[in-house]
């Protein structure tokens, strides 16, 4: 397998865990599954942008998302401060997900970068609760940009 794949792969697996402390065998199971079914579309690839594309429009990048949105729906239920600890398990998840894919694609065209980041965007808007924190981490990186920087 291409390295630039395996580094993409790697990228997002260790999001998952840098992320959350996952040990529930069920959701542990379920991640090592989803991987070897990433892995092997990974085999299949010519280089990251083909691998890319093609993980894009694949039905394991839902299912990639889903363990997402399972692990942090169980960390917000954990949590005494309910909605608030799923909004920012939600942010965490996006950012990690938004990081994943611009490390993996790094080596990749451009404009391939820019398509498959996209693509990825665009579907995790579309899942409840992720939408809003993205809109949410946006406007705070916006108005970030206007404090005063301390000498």
């Amino acid at each position: 397998m291409d390295k630039y794949i395996e580094s993409s792969i790697k990228a997002r697996k260790d999001a998952i865990f840098n992320t959350y402390s996952v040990t529930d065998e069920g959701i542990l199971k379920k991640i090592d599954d989803t991987f070897g079914e990433i892995e092997k579309l990974g085999a299949e690839c010519k280089d990251v942008s083909d691998f890319e594309a093609k993980f894009a429009t694949s039905p394991l990048n839902q299912k990639y998302m889903d363990i997402f949105m399972e692990l942090a729906q169980a960390q917000a239920t954990a949590n005494v401060a309910g909605s608030f600890a799923k909004q920012a398990a939600v942010g965490a998840a996006t950012n990690a997900v938004r990081g994943a894919v611009t490390n993996a694609t790094h080596g990749a065209v451009p404009t391939s970068r820019a398509a498959a980041h996209q693509k990825v965007m665009d579907v995790a808007r579309d899942i409840p609760g992720v939408g809003e924190a993205m809109s949410i981490k946006q406007h705070v990186d916006f108005f970030g940009r206007f404090k005063k920087k301390k000498d």
